[in-house]
């Protein structure tokens, strides 16, 4: 579940797609603050509802709860100089 906000939107139904502009894409989350994006412009594709975001895109959160999404298994310990 998301959230899309946007300073402008324009609809073409016609090519089934919405314009963005000004983009702001809240993830929110159940024990800590949402992640949040932000974009100077996107496309949302109005049927299959994927969102292509362009200009400073940036990504704002919890950094240790970002890392913990990354990993892909928990069990194995982070490389150093010393395992490598």
């Amino acid at each position: 579940e998301w959230i899309l906000k946007a300073g402008l939107a324009q609809v073409n139904n016609q090519e089934d797609v919405t314009q963005l502009k000004d983009v702001q894409m809240i993830l929110p989350k159940e024990e800590s603050p949402p992640y949040v994006i932000t974009a100077e412009s996107g496309t949302y594709q109005n049927s299959s509802k994927d969102i292509n975001l362009v200009g400073r895109v940036k990504l704002t959160g919890d950094a240790q709860s970002l890392a913990g999404r990354f990993q892909t298994n928990k069990n194995v310990p982070a490389l150093s100089k010393t395992n490598k």
